[in-house]
Parts: structure tokens; sequence; C-alpha cells
């Protein structure tokens, strides 16, 4: 849907589930100052920035060291301006017309998010294709990411083994993200935001290959306060949900939202009648441990639930895949590395969209 929702809160919340659907607007909802029996004195606008209920995907990529014969290579990256701009959302793709589907294999994830309707499909996938040719995505998990380590203090998020299904578990903690550490160290909203999209991609091509894998999505919402998102954090999910919400569809299995704080039922109480019932019923909001540790062992083996959550597993950020990205990142960042020959991480070819294993 990464993976992913993105979900963030400052008298507002971003709740991105990729592939489901909303449609833009504000909301005004009274927020209630406790005290002497005190009345709501004051309104907050909840913006739905994000609408459309998402969890991270992608494509899948094909065995390692093999390429599907109709991908030509590997386009070349895009300028920063240019590159910023679309993943932004400020620069939009020219209406699609007389789109036919004719000798077209859409991926099913596609026609899924279009309701079955094969030309709203295929206008995606088409888009997608040219959003991933703009930016160089294929050629994202190559990249040096020299901002990788200070972007992970600074911004809990992990993979973490599987669920019960062979589902890929993304944990992310959105409320300890410190914005101005990062900033501190020289990283730009834009430099996030890459970091973003190829993390989307990592789950995609390394953690879970399968064109139909969906992924199992918690997010912590421990010690979130009304007003700590602001600013950078709101434009930032705004724009990491334009392109994920739009580019990875159908790709959400179940989301927890744990540790809500009290004035979340204010939040949801307006978002969950806009929400198609399909996309409700991957979401759950869940409070105190026991309610959290329960839900958890119900998609996840107890062995694979980190310790931090009442699990058996190693910690977070100590996975497998955590250790791969890591190893990943290393290769990247230092060339006297690469070799082709014998490299896995040289050797992955990406292949478009709808090619990967079933």
């Amino acid at each position: 849907m990464r993976a992913s929702i993105s979900l963030m809160c400052y008298g507002g919340l971003v709740l991105s589930v990729y592939g489901g659907g909303m449609t833009p607007r504000r909301i005004c909802v009274c927020t209630e100052e406790v005290g002497n029996g005190g009345k709501a004195k004051h309104e907050k606008a909840i913006d739905l920035i994000s609408t459309t209920m998402s969890i991270r995907g992608g494509h899948s990529p094909p065995e390692m060291g093999t390429m599907h014969p109709s991908y030509s290579g590997l386009p070349p990256p895009p300028s920063a301006e240019f590159a910023e701009a679309q993943i932004s959302g400020s620069v939009v793709s020219p209406p699609m017309h007389d789109v036919s589907v004719e000798n077209v294999d859409v991926p099913t994830r596609f026609l899924l998010a279009a309701k079955g309707d094969p030309i709203a499909g295929n206008v995606r996938y088409q888009e997608t294709l040219a959003w991933r040719n703009c930016h160089g995505i294929d050629n994202i998990l190559f990249e040096p990411n020299h901002h990788f380590d200070v972007i992970k203090r600074n911004w809990p998020h992990f993979f973490h083994l599987r669920g019960y299904m062979n589902e890929p578990v993304y944990y992310e903690l959105p409320p300890k993200m410190n914005l101005p550490a990062m900033r501190a160290a020289g990283v730009t909203l834009d430099i996030l935001l890459r970091h973003y999209a190829m993390v989307t991609e990592f789950m995609w091509q390394y953690v879970e290959r399968s064109e139909s894998g969906k992924s199992i999505y918690i997010i912590d919402l421990e010690g979130m306060r009304l007003f700590d998102f602001a600013g950078e954090v709101i434009d930032f999910v705004k724009k990491a949900s334009s392109f994920t919400s739009q580019h990875y569809p159908e790709r959400a299995g179940t989301v927890f939202v744990i540790n809500v704080p009290s004035f979340f039922h204010l939040i949801w109480k307006v978002i969950k009648p806009m929400l198609d019932p399909v996309t409700r019923q991957k979401i759950f909001i869940l409070r105190g441990k026991e309610e959290i540790h329960n839900a958890l062992k119900s998609k996840i083996p107890i062995e694979n639930i980190p310790p931090e959550y009442g699990g058996r597993s190693m910690p977070l950020g100590q996975s497998p895949e955590e250790r791969m990205l890591k190893d990943l990142m290393y290769h990247n960042n230092n060339p006297k590395y690469h070799d082709a020959s014998s490299c896995q991480f040289c050797n992955l070819f990406p292949v478009p969209l709808g090619y990967g294993p079933a």
C-alpha cells in the first residue's frame, strides 16, 4: 500500500494504504480542551492529505542474474529538478486518450485498483511505466545513498521477517522521526523522498518478489501528540503518499495501527465511513499491550515478532532483511566492491511491471 501506510497527525491525518480510494477534502472536527468541565473551545481542521489508503508495493524482479527479453535496459537517471517535481506530484503527466487494451498485458494489481475496468487499469499502468522511466526507478537500487545511516538513525522503519502466509512485515514509528537532526546532517526533503522510494522498491525487489505479494504493516504511534507533526513532516507525507498510492497498487495485506493516542478516535470516526469496505477490513486500530500482542500473534508467528512487541525474534533493525538492506547500501556507496560477474547486487536486473513470479 511501503507497506506504505504513512500516518502522521498535526490537527490532521495522513493515512495512506496503497490501492484504495477516497476523495481529498477538508473536514472540521471539534477538539475539546478539558479543564474545569470545559467546553469545546476551538476547531482543528483535519486535512485528509492522502486519500488513497496504501501499503508499500511495487514490481517484482526476476531471479538474480536474469532479464526479461522485452526489457531493453535501464533508463538514465532523471535530472534532480525533474525527479523532485515528478515525485512531489507537482509535475502531472498529460492525459492519455484512446487507450487500447489490445495486446497489452496489464498486471492484475492495476486492474484490481481500477475496480476491474480494463481501460482505467491500462491508463494507470502506462502512467506508472512513464513515472518509473522519468525517475529512473529501475536504477534506484543501484544508486549510492550516503545519507542512509543518518536517515535510519532518525527515522525508525524496519523490515522484519514474515507472517503466517509468508507476507513481508514492515514496522514504522512516525512519532520518532527527527527531521531537525536529519536536516542538520544535510538530509533535504528531496533526499528523504528518494530514500523512501528506494525502500519501497527494496520491499518488492528483494524482500518479496511475487507479483501478487502483500505486506503486513505495523505503524506504532506511541508518544504521538496532536501538535507534533507540522511543516516539513506533513510536506514529506503528502509527497510520499502522492507517488506510492498511485504507482504501487494492491500491496496492502494487513495494517495494524498500534499505540494510538486518546484523540485518535476523533480522526478515525471521520475517516472510517469514507473508506471502501475492502480497505476498512485491512486496518486494525489497537491500544493496550495485550490487545496489540494478540493481534500481532494472529498474523505473525511469535518467533517472528520482535521483543519490542513481546515476541521471540531478534530486535528491530537486526533482521536478515535489514542486514541485506545495509549491505546493499554499503555496496552502492563503495564502488570498489562492484564486480558484476559475482556480485548479487550488481546482478539484479529489474523487469517491467507484471513480469515477476506469480
